[in-house]
């Protein structure tokens, strides 16, 4: 059967530019045969390592068709390979389905899988005794993906981890420079999980191999503290350095806000006003404004539009907003405008109900489905251009 989709793939390809075998071969003959393919792996629980030794655009096909039909537990299980994430990572076409699918497993109950794969890169860094780079270009994607995917805790554990394997490294442009993508990468991810002491470190790191100085003075605390939380405990101290200290915290808020709107301006330009990157953006922005900055109106319109893009994108019981209903009734409970408050917890309650209906949702018994054997398969489909 892998050979057989494999043949029909390349008929896929062929008929794209060739219109006189367009006519020959059933537009949804590839589908096809992907349904089954998926139906008789979940029916057979065969030895799926079949599968690696198709093309990854095979692979990410079959993976999204399992998404389609359901199959989210035997999907869970293969993406939670490492070997395997890392060719779908390094497939340039395929980074909006895998977000899909990662997401939709998430919300099946497979919460395990954004940690599973940062442990499992963790523990391949420490046993690898050979080249250092493949390990860091791989950090570089798999970091990067889980900060998109929201997942912000494993992100920085993978970045981090990176930027300690890029700096054991010679010294190099070569490693500097990937210090110094993973430094910008990190500082996306430091800075949206509100540790911004610690992306204060990776931001001076960043200047360090940039060859220049830090543009302000002051020690921060130690620790992932939010700016916010930083800034209250400079105002509650009498030290002489209070006034220097609530500086750093203002300058920092700025930047960060700064570094948001930069991102945006970049992404819509890129990629468009309503891809998946613009929203993960335009809610940091939102969080920012809304509990660093008391900016609650403009918090209130890019709250609105980060989840107008998650809706029509991924749906009603996308994770992300969590974060975009919680941020609008903090909004709304300091305008005082209590209705509105109300609402969006309604939204709230709602979208943990549909979370709970997620995880509680099984698989089709084994045995209903209709597989239909290769020889049948092959005649039914055949016979229609005899």
């Amino acid at each position: 059967m892998l050979r057989l989709l494999y043949m029909y793939h390349l008929a896929k390809m062929a008929d794209a530019s060739t219109t006189r075998r367009a006519n020959k071969i059933p537009n949804n003959l590839y589908e096809l045969c992907l349904t089954n393919l998926v139906n008789y792996l979940q029916k057979s629980k065969c030895d799926r390592n079949d599968l690696r030794s198709l093309p990854d655009i095979i692979v990410m096909d079959v993976y999204y068709k399992m998404l389609q039909e359901k199959r989210l537990c035997i999907l869970a299980a293969e993406l939670s390979e490492l070997d395997i994430f890392e060719r779908l990572l390094f497939y340039a076409d395929s980074q909006l389905r895998l977000l899909q699918c990662f997401q939709a497993v998430i919300e099946h109950g497979s919460n395990w899988l954004s940690t599973e794969l940062a442990t499992a890169y963790l523990s391949k860094c420490e046993s690898n005794t050979g080249s250092r780079d493949p390990l860091i270009q791989l950090g570089l994607r798999l970091g990067g993906f889980l900060n998109e995917a929201g997942w912000y805790a494993d992100a920085q554990r993978v970045l981090l981890q990176c930027r300690d394997l890029c700096q054991a490294q010679p010294q190099t442009t070569y490693y500097k420079r990937l210090t110094l993508e993973c430094c910008h990468r990190l500082l996306n991810t430091q800075s949206a999980y509100c540790c911004f002491p610690a992306a204060a470190e990776t931001y001076a790191l960043a200047l360090k191999l940039l060859g220049l100085e830090p543009q302000a003075s002051g020690q921060l605390p130690d620790g992932p503290i939010a700016v916010g939380d930083t800034c209250d405990k400079a105002l509650q101290t009498e030290c002489d350095d209070t006034e220097q200290i609530v500086m750093n915290c203002r300058l920092q808020v700025q930047d960060a806000e700064a570094m948001h709107l930069k991102a945006i301006a970049i992404k819509e330009e890129l990629l468009g006003a309503e891809d998946y990157e613009v929203g993960l953006s335009v809610g940091h922005l939102a969080s920012l404004y809304n509990y660093h900055m008391n900016m609650h109106l403009a918090a209130e319109k890019l709250y609105l539009r980060s989840i107008s893009i998650s809706l029509k994108l991924f749906g009603e019981r996308y994770s992300g907003l969590e974060y975009d209903y919680r941020g609008l009734v903090h909004v709304f409970t300091k305008l005082k405008r209590h209705e509105s408050a109300a609402h969006y917890d309604r939204l709230l309650q709602h979208w943990h109900a549909l979370r709970e209906e997620s995880k509680a949702e099984q698989q089709p018994a084994l045995g209903s489905e209709q597989v239909m054997p290769l020889a049948e398969l092959q005649a039914a489909l055949f016979a229609h251009n005899d």
